[in-house]
């Protein structure tokens, strides 16, 4: 017998809540269904994960890492491939002390880039380890670029338009401009593809795992931002619960992911 719904239980702000959920056979989105809410990476679960987090998909300053655009450009330039959480935001609190995340028009790129690349290319410290920034000459140039763009240019408005103008950054592909659109601005237009969001969405079907995501990044965004409207649940909220949760779960969510491509494999 097929079940019409299924339940989820927990608690929030102290107090017991439930959400009832379609039943695991029903579809969300094209050929995915929901999956069982207890079972990790399937709609199902995100769904419940997005309800048992304390993000306010209504609050628009709640992905802001700073409260000036210069600061966060700056935080988001300094994270990508390699580059952990916790060692960019080293990196940028260390830039941040010292004035270096704001456009000065007195300042020039060669300059600013000089003082930069001497904070990057110097020790930070991360949980009480000693480590180096990785990319402090390619990071510290992008940097230097973007403080003299914000110093003559006047950010557009409109969320579609101001994504579209930080991609004429030097160093700002789709995912950072679409990581600081969400950041600054709280859009549900835009989503951030990580390595992390990759996975997930591997995982949950969305994604066959074969995407060059620099490649098929409009395609993929567009997907996700599909699939959390059929979820009924806001884009950014979905992108940082899956983000956080991702990496809380560590090495069992890789795993989970080079397990599948490795079984798909076997099965071709």
């Amino acid at each position: 017998m097929i079940k019409a719904t299924q339940t989820c239980c927990y608690f929030k702000s102290g107090e017991l809540k439930q959400m009832t959920l379609p039943s695991e056979e029903a579809p969300v989105w094209n050929d995915i269904c929901w999956g069982e809410v207890t079972k990790t990476f399937t709609p199902a679960y995100w769904k419940s994960q997005i309800a048992m987090s304390e993000y306010d998909c209504c609050a628009k300053n709640e992905y802001r890492t700073s409260a000036s655009l210069s600061d966060e450009i700056c935080a988001c330039l300094l994270g990508g491939y390699g580059i952990t959480a916790e060692m960019s935001y080293a990196a940028y609190d260390k830039l941040k002390r010292r004035g270096l995340t704001t456009p000065d028009p007195n300042v020039c790129a060669e300059t600013m880039f000089e003082r930069i690349y001497l904070v990057l290319s110097s020790e930070l410290t991360v949980a009480h380890r000693k480590i180096h920034y990785r990319f402090p000459r390619q990071k510290a140039k992008c940097l230097a670029l973007a403080l003299a763009k914000l110093a003559n240019e006047t950010r557009p408005q409109d969320e579609m338009e101001f994504r579209n103008w930080l991609l004429t950054f030097v160093g700002i592909g789709p995912k950072t401009a679409s990581w600081i659109t969400r950041n600054w601005l709280g859009s549900d237009k835009v989503a951030i593809i990580d390595i992390h969001i990759f996975r997930a969405c591997t995982l949950m079907g969305l994604f066959s795992g074969d995407e060059d995501v620099s490649r098929s990044y409009q395609s993929l965004e567009k997907k996700f931002l599909c699939m959390a409207t059929a979820m009924k649940v806001n884009p950014a909220q979905m992108d940082m619960v899956m983000w956080t949760r991702m990496r809380e779960m560590g090495r069992f969510g890789t795993n989970a992911f080079n397990d599948f491509l490795a079984c798909r494999k076997q099965s071709i």
